[in-house]
């Protein structure tokens, strides 16, 4: 395969999403992840239904043009229906982030006449040898989420009214960082005509090198994403499909120790978070945010924000985990 031409992928106009964790339980059992219901020591509830609403005043003055739904896995949420209900009076587009296990298709069905018409499936190898090595799930459990997929790319193909957008997140670590697992992802997307496929570097937020240290990417993979860069160069993909090449490089600088740029960050361009009832740039940067979703803001006051979190960037560290909010593009040097 000499060639990718994804006629269907058009480059996207700028839009600026509101990321809602709704739930942090979870079914699955990725060994790297806080949310893992084998890693918790207790019981994570649904977030308040009154935490994850946004005002229509606020909604018009964040330019919100998208919906996504987060946590833990989404569609575990109790208040699931409830926030579907709410959002889609606004005429906004919904996308759910999910693992793929509770999306069969009887589900999806359901989510879509509701509303929810966007889905991006998080999944780290699509052979269950490598699979098992990164997630403590049965071999039944992974065979149900490539079933899942091939379900939604089906619907995506065939009946876009059904599945209008299909992706899929990758999660690299030290045993899936390679060109063979990337190029199995690529040829998988282009044979099922996938959406988007964004890689992003695992990070650590307690329980990678707690449980999986062995998971943690290094110095060791820089020659893997040598490799990749090199395969890379010879394979022409449509904007706003996958990441761009200075992504993988980015990462290899990075895997060096290279200090890559805060000041490129575009978070603030994009990407708005709702956590327990904040809003925010993102989870690490703890020198600005918005503030409480219960705030009435004018855009003349969202645009102070901006450039105030702008002007605090110099106070940032890049890390593996400012890798994953940004545009599939982004360049951090």
């Amino acid at each position: 395969m000499n060639n990718y031409n994804y006629l269907k992928t058009k480059k996207l106009r700028e839009l600026t999403e509101l990321i809602i964790d709704i739930s942090y339980n979870c079914n699955s059992k990725c060994r790297f992840c806080q949310w893992n219901i084998t890693n918790s020591h207790e019981t994570y509830l649904d977030l308040p239904l009154n935490q994850l609403l946004l005002s229509r005043e606020n909604i018009n003055s964040f330019n919100i043009s998208r919906i996504v739904l987060s946590g833990g896995e989404p569609t575990l949420a109790n208040n699931l229906l409830k926030i579907i209900s709410y959002y889609k009076q606004f005429s906004l587009s919904i996308r759910l982030i999910s693992n793929g296990i509770s999306l069969t298709p009887k589900k999806v069905e359901k989510l879509s006449k509701l509303g929810i018409k966007e889905f991006v499936i998080s999944i780290n190898a699509l052979d269950y040898d490598l699979y098992s090595m990164l997630h403590a799930n049965t071999k039944k459990v992974f065979q149900r989420i490539i079933k899942n997929l091939k379900f939604l790319s089906n619907k995506h193909k065939n009946q876009s009214n059904i599945v209008l957008f299909l992706g899929l997140n990758v999660v690299l670590t030290r045993i899936n960082c390679n060109w063979s697992t990337i190029y199995q992802f690529l040829t998988f997307s282009y044979k099922h005509n996938l959406s988007q496929l964004k890689f992003q570097p695992v990070f650590d937020d307690g329980y990678l090198s707690k449980n999986a240290p062995e998971l943690a990417l290094g110095y060791e993979n820089v020659e893997d994403l040598r490799e990749i860069i090199s395969n890379l160069k010879t394979y022409s993909f449509k904007d706003q499909f996958t990441n761009s090449l200075t992504f993988w490089r980015d990462l290899k600088k990075f895997l060096k120790g290279k200090e890559l740029s805060p000041l490129k960050c575009a978070v603030c361009k994009n990407t708005i978070l709702l956590h327990n009832g904040l809003l925010k740039f993102c989870f690490w940067c703890q020198h600005i945010e918005y503030g409480s979703l219960f705030k009435s803001y004018n855009h003349t006051k969202v645009l102070k924000i901006q450039k105030d979190f702008k002007e605090n960037l110099n106070k940032c560290k890049v890390l593996p985990q400012c890798f994953c909010l940004q545009p599939i593009n982004h360049s951090w040097s």
